[in-house]
């Protein structure tokens, strides 16, 4: 009876603990569907006997227990990869050494290479405009009236002048330069100018000739010395009423450009194109003009101040040219005259070293000097290399340097034992 009496109780205060546990879990239950605006949830008594074969669960949190009508996923996009917008390019994808059991040689590789690679830019890549404006040279403006002056012939080496306005005020000026493309610059046929502003000291422009026989090219460069215009200067000679190119000449028997000689001028870009033109010129002219190579109109007028020619010799007046400009469209703009100023004295420049007879341009007294550097440069060259062939030979350099190079390599890589080389084998 006892037994019966202890076993009895224990189950009347189990029944007692499980019916106060599902009445506190249906409280709790109502109370959080009702703040989620939900219908109440009412518990029967057939899902209230379930909790009674059962112990039941241990409510520590209220507020911890899901909500059943809340999903237990997320909607997600198919095949979409979503990218994290980040303020700076995301980094390229590479192996992680560890997690990725990463093989050491291509570690190493990979440590070499990702210093040559560039990191990803942050902000955008500039224009080529911008690039222009920021590198670019200085906008170098000249008027309708400017003049420039021409060599005076009291010199013939370092030759120097001025480009003025039409008040005389000088803005820019030029100088002739013997070397200025390096020590073989002396290979070219007539003036290499450089061109700067009196003002600030710098580089406007230079202008370098290459010559091919009667056919003189002249690069006209920014003041980076990159080219932007070539001048072609041809050499034409009258015949019977005929125009003859000197190149023909040249390649025939005659093998000369004599009688009545004409130059004519061209301009054209870098890329081929030609922007400007003129006619039959005689050799000293007191004036012609240069026209666009498009429209046909007149871009400049070149006028002498005088009947002076330039063989004259340290005249007591200056030596000048007009630039009279008529338009202001293609080589006429403000900025773009500087470049007819550059052609000017470059022609100018030749001229005093131009022959009459016959129009070539002979050679300078600065490019003479520069040939001969180059002259005695080489010639030194090869004497020094004669020298040191002659000792070479002489005190057997030769063997000395191979027992030198091999007792180096004893030195610092020295024979392992049973690794037998083929100088010790028997």
């Amino acid at each position: 009876m006892a037994f019966w009496a202890r076993n009895g109780m224990a189950k009347f205060a189990v029944l007692v603990l499980g019916w106060f546990q599902v009445s506190h879990l249906e409280c709790v239950t109502a109370s959080s569907v009702h703040k989620k605006r939900n219908p109440p949830v009412l518990l029967s008594r057939s899902r209230m006997g379930m909790f009674r074969s059962r112990q039941a669960p241990q409510v520590t949190d209220p507020d911890n227990i899901e909500d059943t009508n809340v999903p237990n996923y997320v909607p997600q996009i198919p095949g979409a990869i979503v990218q994290i917008p980040t303020l700076t390019p995301p980094k390229q994808p590479k192996l992680d050494p560890i997690l990725d059991m990463q093989p050491f040689d291509t570690l190493i590789g990979d440590a070499i290479q990702q210093r040559f690679v560039e990191a990803p830019s942050i902000s955008q890549p500039p224009t080529q405009s911008a690039i222009d404006l920021a590198y670019g040279c200085a906008t170098t403006l000249l008027p309708s009236t400017t003049y420039v002056n021409a060599p005076n012939g009291c010199s013939k080496y370092a030759r120097e002048g001025m480009i003025r306005n039409g008040t005389g005020h000088g803005m820019y000026s030029w100088k002739e330069s013997c070397l200025d493309k390096g020590l073989f610059s002396g290979w070219s046929v007539g003036g290499n100018l450089v061109i700067s502003n009196i003002a600030t000291g710098e580089t406007i422009s230079k202008v370098q000739t290459r010559p091919t026989l009667f056919a003189n090219i002249i690069d006209i460069t920014d003041c980076s010395g990159n080219p932007l215009y070539i001048v072609y200067e041809n050499l034409y000679r009258l015949d019977n009423d005929k125009m003859h190119s000197c190149t023909e000449s040249w390649w025939s028997s005659e093998k000369s450009c004599t009688g009545t000689v004409y130059l004519q001028f061209s301009i054209t870009t870098r890329s081929g194109q030609a922007v400007a033109v003129s006619p039959y010129v005689s050799v000293f002219a007191n004036e012609f003009s240069l026209y666009d190579a498009n429209t046909g109109k007149r871009l400049v007028t070149f006028r002498k101040n005088g009947s002076w020619s330039p063989k004259d010799q340290c005249p007591s007046f200056e030596k000048n040219w007009y630039m009279l400009f008529t338009g202001a469209s293609g080589l006429g703009a403000p900025d773009k005259r500087w470049i007819v100023a550059a052609f000017l004295s470059s022609i100018s420049l030749r001229d005093e070293d131009r022959e009459e007879k016959d129009g070539g341009v002979g050679w300078t007294a600065c490019q003479e000097e520069a040939m001969l550097m180059v002259l005695i440069m080489l010639g030194t060259f090869a004497v020094v290399l004669a020298i040191l062939s002659y000792l070479a030979t002489k005190m057997h350099w030769r063997q000395h340097m191979i027992k030198f190079f091999f007792k180096l390599q004893d030195d610092i890589l020295p024979k392992a034992m049973h690794k037998p080389s083929k100088f010790n084998v028997a």
